[in-house]
């Protein structure tokens, strides 16, 4: 009698099994993929809020260098002028008032003329230096607003060898249309950088100006007064602003960016103080009370 083999013992998977194994496997595999699917997506949107955030803070940074270095021309040889120019002014009136008690002889009133010759000549010679000076320091300012601003600054680097140019330069940032560098097809609000390396009166003007954020929902600037110690929206050193602000740079500037990313927001603030605002020195009631009386005097 013939045995069987072991071998011929064995079956194969049946058809039902194979199909449970291929469902099993499917599904493995379809969570697989989404979980990576999810993964990438996930790792896409951080990289690009990195991204988004990094563009903020490299805005920031030029922003914060311009600023530490604004320039703010103000001559104490002015001031000293303008001293004794006051002075010459009130002594000629005293003179005056002297000489109305006194005789008109002939070598008085010579005497008189020839100091009277002399004191116009040195007055006229203050009076040039004066007018220069203060030409001068009417190219530096600074103009800022809550979404805007422009001043004067020294963050200029010449590009090109033997450029008729100093390290001098107007500097502004606003907010403006543009159109999306990657997708021109879109537009949005931006942050512009304006420079230009020649200063003048105009210091909000002029120059060439450069994208240097996109998609900006919000640009709040305000800038420190030290005097008061307050927060202003808005500082002006030319004849448009207040007392507190004209012929004075502020201590420090706040910046507070917003932008849009996706869906969401990214802000940014930022406190930068100027390196040296080179205000003029603020004199006492009673220097103002001591001038006016020496004027007053007979």
């Amino acid at each position: 009698m013939k045995q069987k083999s072991p071998c011929n013992n064995s079956h194969g998977f049946t058809l039902i099994e194979i199909i449970i194994a291929v469902l099993i496997l499917a599904s493995l595999s379809l969570m697989t993929a989404t979980s990576m699917q999810n993964t990438v997506k996930l790792k896409s949107k951080v990289q690009s809020r990195i991204d988004r955030g990094e563009e903020l803070r490299s805005a920031l940074k030029v922003m914060k260098r311009d600023i530490q270095t604004a320039f703010h021309y103000n001559n104490y040889n002015l001031q000293i002028l303008e001293e004794i120019k006051r002075e010459i002014v009130i002594a000629k009136q005293q003179k005056n008032n002297r000489n109305t008690n006194q005789s008109n002889s002939n070598n008085q009133r010579r005497n008189r003329n020839n100091q009277q010759e002399e004191e116009v000549t040195t007055e006229s010679i203050i009076n040039n230096y004066i007018r220069l000076y203060q030409g001068e320091a009417k190219k530096t300012h600074f103009l800022g607003e809550k979404d805007a601003l422009h001043f004067t600054s020294v963050n200029h680097l010449r590009r090109y060898k033997d450029a008729q140019e100093s390290n001098l330069m107007e500097v502004g940032y606003y907010l403006q249309n543009c159109r999306s560098l990657l997708k021109e097809e879109e537009r949005s609000n931006c942050l512009w950088r304006r420079s230009t390396p020649f200063l003048d009166e105009e210091t909000d003007e002029g120059g060439s100006a450069a994208v240097l954020l996109e998609n900006v929902q919000s640009l709040d600037l305000q800038y420190y007064d030290l005097e008061t110690e307050e927060w202003l929206t808005r500082w002006l050193t030319n004849e448009d602003g207040s007392q507190s602000t004209r012929g004075k740079f502020p201590e420090a500037v706040k910046i507070t960016i917003e932008v849009k990313q996706g869906e969401e927001s990214v802000r940014e603030e930022m406190v930068v103080s100027l390196f040296f605002t080179n205000n003029p020195e603020k004199k006492t009631p009673g220097e103002d009370a001591e001038g006016a009386d020496a004027a007053q005097a007979p």
